[in-house]
């Protein structure tokens, strides 16, 4: 009865501006709102006992249907666990969450905050369903916020303390996938963005995600086109199995690549490939702003759509050739004049060979030859029938010697 008469309390307020609610439930588990309208208000929780529900309903026991729209402010001072459950679409203007509070966004719920989300000192975000957050994502010192798996959240993130992070995907293989969508200028301290296996990483419009120090990609990144991240201190790493997207560009001094690199960016560092760098995006051009090294498990595969447009890799510095060269048609109906050059790299200087040389071509007659060269590598293809035909040349004006010595 008294959570029933305080749901009609709430919908009959009718609260003015700046005005605040304050719940202090000392016997009761949870606050129940049904519908709930608040124009620039600050609802404030402070809950002492038990634990609060944020349902379908808005807070309160699940089962309900309603949807809820605070349009003021949401600050949740101490309360033990406030759950966004399943079905439940929720808007609200900002949320902070403080004194070790815990905010868990299920399976199948949808939050939008139209603010800021402040994630206080001890205090958890989790993220199970879907969030949308326009402001950006304050973590406090020990605060942290998860990206569970099948989950989805767009934000930008504020990461003040050094013990506060970020995790995105679940260790558990075969795990469905967490997206993270990094829509503004973000900032992360020590190890304060984790990925594991699962995760998809993306950077869009236009945002610089700062990592204080080294970092390693376990799940896979995309930088939109004038996108960027921006490590410190300390070097870039894209594991096996996952692949960078790169339109936008890098900053680091060095990146190692077991993985896959793609796309039409730049590295502003030197990048040892042991896994596999595919320029462009068919195509199109990676330039690395500074020494490129391919180990012998690396592979360098490049797209050919015609003579005169292909994948192109451009190195200010220096390479080191090693693994194996790949070529790729877009066009399987293309075929290249013998002995077209394919001008796949320029560079500074450069040593060393690829240890294979191969293509796609469908082509059984096709041979390939790389060439090359201290400021540039190409890719030399030739027809079997031209090797055919010096050969046979040479078969009969060697045939016609011996006759006359005969």
């Amino acid at each position: 009865m008294l959570r029933a008469s305080l749901v009609v309390v709430l919908a009959l307020l009718g609260l003015a501006n700046a005005a605040t609610v304050i719940f202090n439930p000392i016997a009761l588990p949870a606050l129940i709102v049904t519908a709930c309208t608040l124009n620039s208000n600050t609802l404030v929780l402070t809950c002492n006992w038990g634990d609060a529900l944020f349902t379908a309903a808005g807070l309160g026991l699940p089962g309900v249907d309603d949807d809820v729209s605070l349009e003021g402010n949401l600050d949740l001072l101490g309360v033990n666990l406030i759950n966004f459950n399943i079905g439940s679409a929720v808007s609200i203007k900002s949320l902070s969450i403080q004194n070790g509070g815990q905010v868990v966004v299920a399976t199948g719920a949808a939050l939008n905050v139209g603010g800021a989300v402040t994630v206080d000192d001890d205090s958890t975000l989790e993220v199970s369903g879907s969030a949308v957050i326009a402001g950006a994502v304050t973590l406090g010192s020990s605060a942290t916020a998860t990206v569970a798996a099948g989950a989805s959240l767009t934000a930008s993130f504020v990461a003040t303390a050094l013990d506060s992070f970020i995790t995105v995907g679940s260790a558990t293989v075969g795990a469905a996938r967490a997206s993270l969508i990094i829509n503004a200028n973000s900032q992360f301290g020590n190890n304060g963005l984790r990925l594991n296996a699962n995760a998809d990483v993306s950077v869009v419009n236009a945002a610089v995600v700062t990592l204080s120090n080294a970092f390693t990609a376990a799940g896979n990144v995309v930088i939109d086109t004038n996108a960027g991240i921006v490590v410190n201190s300390g070097g870039y790493t894209q594991n096996n199995g996952t692949q960078l997207t790169l339109n936008g560009y890098l900053t680091v001094a060095s990146v190692t690549n077991i993985g896959t690199i793609s796309g039409n960016g730049a590295i502003n560092g030197s990048l040892t490939n042991s896994g596999t760098l595919s320029p462009g995006s068919s195509p199109g051009t990676t330039v690395i702003r500074g020494d490129y090294t391919q180990t012998s498990s690396g592979t360098y595969k490049f797209e050919i759509q015609d003579g005169s447009r292909f994948d192109r890799l451009v190195i200010t510095g220096a390479i080191s050739r090693n693994g194996i060269l790949h070529a790729s048609l877009l066009d399987k109906s293309y075929r290249p004049s013998n002995n077209q050059r394919f001008q796949i790299m320029t560079h500074r200087s450069a040593s060393g060979t690829f240890n294979i040389v191969r293509g796609d071509f469908d082509d059984t007659f096709a041979n390939y030859k790389a060439e090359y060269n201290p400021s540039d590598t190409a890719l030399i293809y030739t027809t079997s029938s031209a090797s055919a035909r010096v050969m046979l040349s040479g078969f009969l004006f060697v045939t016609v010697c011996l006759s006359f010595m005969l």
